[in-house]
């Protein structure tokens, strides 16, 4: 039967501690919807600010600028007393205020707009549910109303009811409340159905940011039934996080005689660090600190070892057993009998945690195969689909974590059980205390204490009208309900007169008032009021700053005023500058105030000769000069003609005759196992491989799905990923990303030269002109080709799939930008062959993403469909035109930038926040590459906020010479310091409309690819060059390409047979003939693989040998194009010009990789050559000496981690001891004088590693001999 409770779908919500996910049922699988700025997790984070509230990354990415009014850890306070001991504890470490309310109930402090607000933590909580619910409505395209959450198994009724609470204030119909590990459940049941058909016994553990849990469960035919929970509600990932701030708290007081616990802001720097700390040491043995400026100028930089870490932690590591133990021990089951150990949440990443565990369960594998941060939502989206009667197939059977009972003489009396089946409904009997007595209290109970007022109480009633007896005589019966939310109702009866009383405990000591929270219900809108009041004044402000800008842009441009008289242009450039000067000064101003303005402004294009342009545009003599410009700034220039109707006319008639306006655009052995697909990115990779009739896209070390591509040299290791860009602010010149740019191209490009203006790192020209970058690593400076670095991420992704698949990976598809040439091509099949990779194909990105398009598309549609795929990333631009029918994907034309993308928009940024800091501190930063690198890296942060709000902040603390830096940036401003690289995207859209002879109205889906196309700007242009039609983001934006990948790969091993891939290649192929004219063979946009022949003859008497160049473009001179090639044709007969035959013939195989042969006709002598573009691409010898070093490389790592290991074990041994020894009861097994000779070895080792961190690997083992030596004895008694 399918429930209802209000409109629309329900959804599924994980309310974490640190971050939310949200999740629903779609098209027969569980869709986890990204936010707005393309994550699946959102920070569980509120900020307020004088004019906004924010929530998310939004909030998160300022809170170390507004530490004591950005809110986090509500989950830690929801249903809790203020003068509980956890809560005091946590607000030692929170920088925002929190104070005792009425009934004890603990109340958040924040300044909202210039005025105090005291909030529960259910208003929080319902502020990030109403986040996720518009996240979930902005992907469904309608309105949200029921919700399925869940909590932590061990939240007692209060915090239960408290989030029930937090969801009718969010405006959610709150269908059911579901325990996390049992959501976990779900989702490993769903994920392995197969594995499940004989019955399994799964343990799930789920230790996340805040809260840990443990459940066991038995799971067959499609019913999760729980045996067993436990677990501890105030264990986590944040707590691991204290320890560490704790640590450096006493290290940075130690070395500079200095104490940061007061200030807020220097502790959330701290925090923010230790986290990043804590989540590289889950994937590396040690791990970088620096916080520059920490606390009164002070520089913080230090190095942790995962050993330290564990130390810090050991004790609430082994915390984590206990909950194990108890769960068995109550589902009455042997560790031996437990089929599958289930980890859940980020915080089981940590090696020493899956140590611990897998040790406890006789060296059992873990299971990894679900999604740590996704699963509870994805298991809260099954429950609700089950809820919303779209599936069937799954029973679930949950429990209650605590006993319930009542207060019998002091003594807690249980009535049901923990671990109890809900729903269930339980009695037992009592009797009276008193002789006589007429009435009876009864208080409700949760927990396991012995005494009743120890456990948490839930509520009273009295039992009234009892007959008069004596004590002990009448007989009342307590009966226990309790529902599927584990909401419980408690009734009372006397048996012989049969009165009753009852309550639905409600926990009114704690819990809000339902006056409470109709309030807050009136508060949230009176909050989206004020937000939707904040947005309409900032767009009001947005609009009047893009129109001064917009104005300003187009009256300096040259090819426009020198149209308009100088008197006209200096009244509206005056106009502007005031308005622009008002602007500064008045950015609280209201709306009317802005819109007021922005008439005032309007006057002033009256003032423009408009005849004069009207008259160039519209007439003959006027289209001739307009060819050559840029038809956008045309366009703008609209608000210059005084009729709407003769703009659109300019605009109309510009785009019929497009062709004629459009500048030309110059043009430069099969291994064993499964193929994978990646996405080689300029700023991240991505992998992923078909499994299980589907696409998996791969989660790397850390958790993610998308792996930076970075890599760091030290002077002790290489680092890769998360851990190369974690640690780039302190080493910027041995940090290395966008490799892409620099992949098979020549040090002499233009836009090589230009980029090396923004690396920190140092790139020289090598041999034939081949960009070289250098680095230092151990102590030796080294240069390494692009291929080499881009390699180093190959080799990361096949690590990643390799550990998820548990099998070697050796063959791979590798996708480029459709733009590529085929040096660019060549140069990244080198990079696989050194990371040790056969690389089968390469792929378009948009031909890939059109493959994942497609294959989400399968069923939905009949008959074809033109789909255009606009993929603008980190570093490249392409766009592709493709029909898509029955499976048959034909790529119809192709047109891109390899060198347009989102780093494009940081530079942007970078450049003017650099003027910005000249203006107001007179410094010029340019020249510090570890500045530039903070300073873009916040850019990229407020790139992403721009994509969500309409305005940010930035703050870098000590950016230089002390000096901090703070400013706000609209998204006007950004738009505008963009507008012509955005206008860039347009023309690769034109050119393939053109190339493919069709119509923008025969479109029938415009496809986002791309982190980029998140920009609202670019997706407004792009919905306004298709007349207003919606864009398609039902692909992730982020995976797409690496999806395709991952479908070309099943395609080549013959596991998906559905789909044929029909390419184009992007540019013309051809050869120079005399006057050095291109003769093109295979025109671009020509399907591959190609073959085309052509005959050509000499061109003097008696001529024998012939140079045949090959090149690449579009060009009619040849020499403007990309040479890939030359090779001679020799042995022809003497003979008059033009009389020998020599017939050309081009073959362009599937991966773009080109083959040319020519053959005299006369004698058919012929001559081959496979384009491999020497100029710019390596040599075999040089692959060959790459591979060699990338196993160097690989034997150096193994070296370093057995280094590493060895001081690890020498490090944990000798920590163990001393805290082993630090127990009394172990120490009063040692006479004095052994236990003095114990702490004097351990103190020694301990002194000699703090001296000797890069000792030998031989050097620590025989520290640990001799240190065992002296303390084996004394274990062998402790155990």
């Amino acid at each position: 039967m399918k429930m209802t409770g209000g409109e629309g779908q329900t959804i599924g919500i994980d309310l974490g501690t640190t971050y939310s996910c949200v999740g629903v049922w779609q098209d027969d699988h569980v869709e986890i919807i990204t936010n707005d700025q393309g994550s699946r997790t959102t920070p569980s984070t509120v900020a307020f600010s004088d004019t906004e509230r924010l929530i998310g990354e939004a909030a998160k990415n300022q809170e170390a600028m507004n530490p004591v009014n950005t809110v986090f850890d509500a989950k830690r306070l929801i249903g809790r007393r203020f003068t509980d001991a956890l809560v005091q504890s946590d607000m030692k470490l929170w920088p925002f205020k929190v104070i005792s309310g009425p009934a004890d109930k603990p109340f958040i402090v924040v300044d909202y707009k210039g005025e105090e607000k005291q909030l529960a933590a259910e208003e929080i909580s319902s502020m990030v549910l109403f986040k996720m619910r518009e996240t979930a409505e902005a992907f469904l395209g309608s309105t949200v109303k029921n919700a399925v959450i869940t909590v932590p198994a061990y939240f007692n009724d209060s915090q239960r009811q408290a989030t029930k609470d937090a969801g009718a204030i969010a405006g959610l119909n709150v269908m059911r409340i579901i325990n996390e590990p049992t959501a976990a459940a779900i989702a490993y049941g769903l994920n392995n159905r197969a594995a499940t058909v004989g019955g399994k016994n799964v343990l799930i553990f789920d230790l996340g940011g805040g809260t840990f849990d443990v459940s066991l469960l038995s799971i067959k035919e499609g019913i999760f039934e729980v045996k067993a929970t436990a677990g501890d509600t105030h264990l986590g990932g944040q707590d691991f996080d204290n320890r560490m701030v704790d640590h450096f708290v006493q290290e940075f007081k130690r070395k500079h005689r200095k104490d940061i616990t007061g200030d807020p802001r220097a502790l959330r720097r701290l925090r923010t660090a230790s986290e990043r700390v804590k989540r590289t040491l889950s994937s590396s043995v040690q791990a970088n600190v620096g916080v520059d400026c920490l606390f009164e100028g002070i520089d913080f930089y230090t190095t942790i070892t995962r050993a330290r870490f564990d130390e810090l932690n050991i004790d609430l590591f082994m915390n984590c057993l206990a909950p194990v133990e108890s769960c068995l021990r109550d589902a009455k089951l042997d560790r031996s009998s437990v089929h599958d150990v289930v980890l859940v949440g980020g915080s089981t990443r940590i090696p020493k945690v899956q140590k611990i565990l897998q040790d406890f369960f006789h060296g059992k594998e873990l299971c990894k195969s679900i999604n740590q941060d996704e699963a509870v939502a994805y298991g809260a989206a099954v429950q609700a689909a089950i809820l919303d009667g779209n599936v069937y197939k799954v029973t679930l059977l949950d429990v209650t974590p605590l006993s319930l009972g009542v207060d019998a003489d002091g003594e807690m009396s249980f009535v049901i059980p923990r671990n109890t089946p809900v729903p269930a409904k339980m009695k037992k009997g009592f009797t009276t205390k008193y002789d006589n007595q007429t009435s009876v209290r009864f208080a409700v109970y949760q927990g396991e204490r012995p005494r009743a007022q120890d456990n948490n109480f839930l509520g009273e009633f009295d039992l009234c009208g009892v007959p008069p007896a004596p004590r002990h005589v009448p007989k009342l019966s307590a009966c226990f309900d309790i529902d599927v939310n584990g909401i419980l109702n408690v009734s009372a009866e006397e048996s012989s007169t049969g009165k009753k009383n009852g309550v639905t405990i409600t926990n009114v000591d704690g819990r809000l008032s339902a006056g409470e929270i109709n309030k807050m219900i009136e508060e949230a809108e009176k909050y989206k009021a004020e937000d939707e009041k904040h947005k309409k004044r900032v767009d009001a402000k947005v609009a009047l700053e893009n129109y001064a800008y917009k104005i300003r842009n187009t009256v300096n441009d040259q090819k426009i005023n020198y149209m308009i008289p100088e008197a006209d242009k200096k009244k509206v450039q005056d106009a502007v500058v005031q308005v622009i000067y008002w602007l500064d000064r008045n950015q609280l101003a209201e709306v009317d105030e802005f819109n007021y303005k922005r008439k005032e402004l309007e006057r002033w294009k009256h003032h423009t000769r408009t005849t004069d342009i009207r008259d160039m545009y519209n007439h003959g003599s006027g289209i001739a000069k307009a060819r050559n410009w840029r038809r956008e700034l045309i366009s703008w220039s609209g608000f210059c003609l005084s009729r709407k109707d003769c703009a659109l006319g300019v605009r109309l008639y510009f785009r019929s005759v497009s062709k004629d306006c459009e500048p030309s655009l110059p043009m430069a052995g099969k291994g064993k196992g499964q193929t994978i697909g990646i996405d080689l990115g300029t700023t991240y990779s991505c992998v992923a491989v078909w499994h299980k009739d589907n696409v998996e896209i791969i989660t790397n070390d850390m958790g993610n799905r998308i792996t930076p591509s970075s890599v760091a040299f030290t002077d002790a290791e290489r680092l890769f990923g998360e851990a190369a860009k974690n640690q780039e602010a302190m080493n910027p010149t041995n940090t290395i990303f966008d490799a892409k740019r620099l992949i098979g191209r020549r040090f002499s490009d233009a836009s090589v030269q230009s980029d090396i203006k923004f690396w920190p790192f140092k790139v020289t020209p090598g041999p034939a002109d081949k960009p070289m970058i250098m680095i230092s690593y151990k102590g030796e400076e080294k240069q390494l080709a692009a291929e080499e670095i881009s390699s180093m991420v190959l080799v990361k992704m096949r690590e990643t799939a390799e550990a998820f698949l548990g099998t070697k990976v050796k063959n791979a598809v590798i996708t480029v930008p459709a733009y590529f040439n085929d040096s660019q091509r060549q140069a990244t099949k080198d990079a696989g062959a050194i990371a040790g990779l056969n690389v089968e194909r390469i792929i378009n990105e948009p031909t890939a993403a059109a493959l994942a398009y497609g294959m989400q598309q399968k069923g939905t549609t009949v008959g074809a469909k033109n789909v255009l795929i606009f993929d603008l990333g980190g570093g490249t631009f392409d766009v592709s035109l493709l029909t898509i029918e029955e499976g048959i994907v034909e790529v119809k034309s192709t047109a891109g930038d390899t060198h347009l993308g989102g780093e494009d928009f940081d530079n942007r940024l970078v450049d003017y926040f650099i003027q910005e800091i000249k203006r107001k501190h007179k410094q010029d930063i340019s020249g510090n590459t570890r500045a530039l690198k903070r300073l873009r890296t916040a850019c990229e942060r407020v790139k992403r906020d721009l994509s969500s709000t309409v305005q940010t902040n930035l703050g870098i603390d000590c950016l230089f010479e002390g000096i901090d830096f703070y400013t706000t940036v609209t998204r006007a401003r950004f738009e505008e310091l963009n507008s012509d690289l955005f206008l860039k995207c347009l023309e690769p859209v034109k050119m393939c409309l053109s190339d493919a002879k069709m119509d923008k109205s025969s479109v029938h889906d415009v496809v986002l690819v791309g982190g980029s196309t998140r920009i609202p700007k670019v997706q407004k242009m792009l919905q306004d060059f298709f007349n207003g039609k919606e864009l398609c983001k039902s692909i992730n934006q982020d995976e797409a390409v690496a999806y395709g990948a991952a479908v070309q790969a099943a395609i080549l091993d013959d596991t998906v047979d559905q789909i044929v891939l029909l390419d184009v290649t992007p540019l013309s192929l051809g050869v120079e003939v005399t006057g050095d004219i291109m003769r093109v063979l295979i025109p671009r946009n020509t399907k591959v693989p190609a073959k085309r022949e052509a005959i050509f003859t000499t061109d003097l008497d008696n001529q024998s040998s012939v140079l045949i160049r090959v090149y690449e473009g579009e060009r009619t001179r040849a020499q403007d194009n990309y040479l890939l090639g030359e090779f001679v044709s020799s042995t022809i007969p003497p003979a008059l010009r033009g009389v020998p035959e020599i017939k050309e013939c081009f073959e362009l195989d599937a991966n773009g990789i080109l083959s040319v042969s020519a053959e005299v006709l006369l004698t058919g002598q012929k001559t081959k050559i496979t384009i491999t573009n020497d100029k710019g691409r390596l040599s075999k010898e040089v692959i060959e000496k790459m591979v060699k070093e990338a196993e160097k490389y690989k034997a150096e790592d193994e070296e370093h981690r057995k280094k590493v290991e060895a001081k690890l074990a020498l490090e944990n041994y000798a920590y163990k001891i001393r805290n082993t020894l630090m127990n009394e009861e172990n120490n009063s097994k040692l006479p004095k004088a052994h236990e003095k000779k114990i702490q004097d070895a351990i103190v020694k080792a301990i002194y000699w590693l703090d001296r000797n961190q890069l000792a030998e690997a031989d050097e620590f083992e025989d520290k640990m001999m001799e240190l065992k030596s002296v303390c084996d004895a004394f274990m062998a008694k402790v155990h």
